[in-house]
């Protein structure tokens, strides 16, 4: 049977993957011993498939796995074992109580609504089902703010009623991490003050969580029970700054396939607005991606590039949805002959670049990656000697 050809190709390593969580669990393992490394895969996994990548995850030893929506933990359940706790960030909406309670999903509560219908559902169904509890200690986002820790650390507070497992609050500045006196240093210790507060109202201790990638980079105070690497599972590093603290392997590549090479004169424009005009004789090679396929338009007018054979080949014109143009004119007839494919993310053009060439982060790259790419995911073995 024919196989139809895609415009491009997303290759997912998923031993990567693997590797770069066996990785943090090692980094963590050196700050604490008992300490659990989760994984955050809300966003069907940064956009790079939950249903591939949750399962290398599982297999590699990982029974802790954090979503945004209980939609996305419903999704997640049939993809790991029944011994995994997965935790929706965003908690509960009025209503969804049950279902939270039928997936065994650990709803993450943010605000004093969610406190109290989780309350309520419990006492109609005779249940004392987990929980987890979100404090603002600086991100100004979501979780429970200092107006709130003042009620529900006073007389009468509802935290006694809950079954809390899990208690944490999220870094706002990976830059400054570290530094004394900073704004990580300033929630850091808020979240000691409230880990005191929380322990004492409760009678026993929850697991407490702080650090995502950035703060395990650092390690020290910022580890504490549980962490919530994301980004560093994927292959890219939070903050530029925290490179060396851990060698993460390429996750990510994408190639798109040439479809036409044109040779062009003087005087010639390229594209919509013709806002390229070839100064010399040259050449001009399309490839099959645009903004349809998360190529943004800002790769436009010589910001973003491509890598062909040992050369690079810089964007010329706008990017358009389906299509985007590259100045070949240095790329001799032979290799441009023998090449039905351009690089656009890989070995020679890492994520990170491709991000700052767009002005912006390789969170919303990988996010962004369209679905007409054929996605082409590496091998995984099946045993586990390798995981934990």
């Amino acid at each position: 049977m024919l196989k139809i050809k895609t415009g491009a190709e997303l290759t997912i390593d998923l031993n990567a993957v693997k590797d770069n969580w066996l990785s943090m669990y090692n980094l963590l393992k050196g700050e604490n011993e008992n300490g659990i490394c989760a994984a955050v895969v809300k966003a069907d996994s940064y956009g790079l498939g939950v249903d591939r990548i949750a399962p290398v995850l599982y297999e590699a030893g990982c029974r802790d796995f954090f979503v945004a929506y209980l939609s996305e933990g419903m999704e997640l359940r049939q993809f790991v074992g029944k011994d995994s706790r997965i935790f929706a960030i965003h908690g509960h909406f009025a209503g969804e109580e049950s279902y939270f309670d039928e997936y065994d999903i650990i709803p993450v509560l943010n605000n004093r609504e969610q406190i109290k219908t989780w309350l309520e559902y419990n006492k109609k169904a005779g249940k004392n089902l987990p929980c987890a509890l979100h404090f603002d200690t600086g991100m100004t986002r979501l979780g429970f703010s200092a107006e709130d820790r003042e009620f529900l650390f006073s007389a009468g507070t509802p935290l006694k009623k809950l079954n809390v497992a899990l208690v944490m609050s999220h870094l706002s500045d990976g830059g400054d991490l570290g530094k004394k006196g900073g704004k990580s240093s300033r929630q850091l210790d808020l979240f000691k003050k409230i880990k005191e507060n929380v322990c004492a109202l409760l009678g026993y201790k929850p697991l407490f969580s702080l650090s995502a990638s950035a703060g395990m980079l650092i390690g020290g105070d910022y580890i504490f029970d549980l962490v919530r690497p994301g980004a560093c599972l994927y292959g890219f590093l939070p903050e530029e700054s925290l490179a060396g603290k851990v060698q993460l392997k390429n996750v990510v590549s994408l190639n798109a396939r040439i479809l036409q090479i044109q040779n062009t004169t003087i005087g010639q424009t390229v594209g919509y607005g013709s806002s390229y005009t070839f100064t010399k004789n040259g050449k001009v090679l399309t490839a099959a991606l645009g903004y349809a396929d998360g190529y943004f338009r800002s790769f436009g007018g010589g910001k973003g590039c491509g890598w062909l054979d040992g050369y690079r080949l810089p964007v010329i014109g706008r990017v358009s949805m389906d299509l985007t143009t590259f100045d070949a004119g240095n790329v001799p007839d032979d290799v441009l002959a023998k090449n039905d494919m351009i690089e656009i993310i890989g070995e020679h053009i890492p994520l990170n670049e491709v991000a700052e060439n767009a002005g912006t982060i390789p969170y919303e790259i990988i996010t962004d990656l369209g679905g007409r790419y054929e996605r082409i995911y590496t091998a995984v073995a099946t045993d586990t000697e390798n995981g934990v």
